[in-house]
């Protein structure tokens, strides 16, 4: 649940999605996430096309590894600033 609140707490992160809505039941944790481009989110985009090229999969992984690093640096700076205080 950390993960979805600090989600919803980044704002305007290049390459990301605002969190619209947070549902939460006993088995999952379901997001309501802004709509991009075209309105194909990243699941189905790969199940309608589970082969791709070598260029594109390795752009997609770039950008999930670019935000990735992005929530980490978030939430250790918050974590810092939360002790700090």
């Amino acid at each position: 649940m950390v993960c979805v609140l600090i989600l919803s707490e980044v704002k305007a992160v290049d390459g990301s999605w605002q969190v619209l809505d947070v549902f939460e039941n006993e088995d999952y944790i379901q997001m309501v996430m802004e709509k991009h481009g075209s309105g194909m989110d990243l699941f189905e985009f790969i199940d309608r096309s589970p082969l791709m090229d070598e260029a594109l999969a390795s752009y997609i992984f770039r950008q999930v590894s670019d935000l990735t690093e992005l929530l980490i640096i978030f939430l250790t700076s918050s974590l810092f600033f939360s002790f700090s205080s």
